[in-house]
């Protein structure tokens, strides 16, 4: 919260940021918190707040793809992880604190469709008719330098070789790279925001 407050601030010297977003990440510790997580950051002025489920790199990922590359982000306690009747319980409970008291907001209906899809990926062991647009559409750039195509696998260059130049390290890297990792599904936010933009249905469902 303290965070939060010294982000709006800065945000209020500058006056070009218009709004700060937080992701929260549920799991068994604080899923029952819901509610409580949702009224106190309610508190906060021009803050946009939003869910997630922790995930697990070996357990949430499908699909064709080099496992020695996978990274090792993982919680230490495996029990953190939700079951998917509980994800259900927790979306309908963001629903009923949160998103039915708010005007319609892109941000909001991206978190649900999110969410949504996430639990479905789950329930239809990874069936999907899109494929990860890592590397496609985004990547990620660590404070280092180090380039990854996202947070399940590991770095696979670092920026530093070609002087930052992004274009020149995607040319170089990424042609020799892409074939051990692509076709893979998984149930990180950031993977499901990206497939959902090329799903008419899911646009049709944002705007409506």
């Amino acid at each position: 919260m303290q965070t939060i407050e010294t982000l709006q601030r800065l945000r209020g010297n500058s006056g070009r940021v218009n709004r700060i977003s937080t992701l929260t990440t549920l799991g068994k510790p604080n899923y029952n918190d819901i509610e409580k997580i949702v009224n106190e950051l309610s508190s906060l002025k021009k803050l946009n707040f939003g869910f997630g489920f922790a995930r697990s790199t070996f357990n949430d990922i499908y699909g064709e793809f080099d496992k020695d590359q996978l990274s090792s982000f993982e919680p230490d306690d495996e029990d953190v992880f939700l079951t998917v009747e509980q994800m259900k319980e927790s979306y309908q409970r963001i629903d009923e604190c949160l998103w039915s008291k708010l005007k319609a907001s892109f941000f909001y209906s991206e978190n649900k469709a999110v969410l949504r899809n996430i639990i479905r990926l789950k329930e239809t062991s990874y069936q999907s008719s899109f494929s990860c647009m890592a590397g496609v559409t985004d990547f990620i750039i660590y404070p280092n330098g180090d380039v990854a195509l996202c947070e399940m696998f590991k770095p696979f260059g670092n920026l530093k070789k070609y002087d930052l130049d992004a274009l020149r390290f995607w040319e170089n890297e990424y042609k020799t790279y892409k074939s051990t990792v692509l076709g893979c599904k998984c149930t990180h936010s950031c993977n499901v925001a990206s497939m959902i933009k090329y799903d008419k249905n899911e646009i049709y469902d944002l705007f409506s």
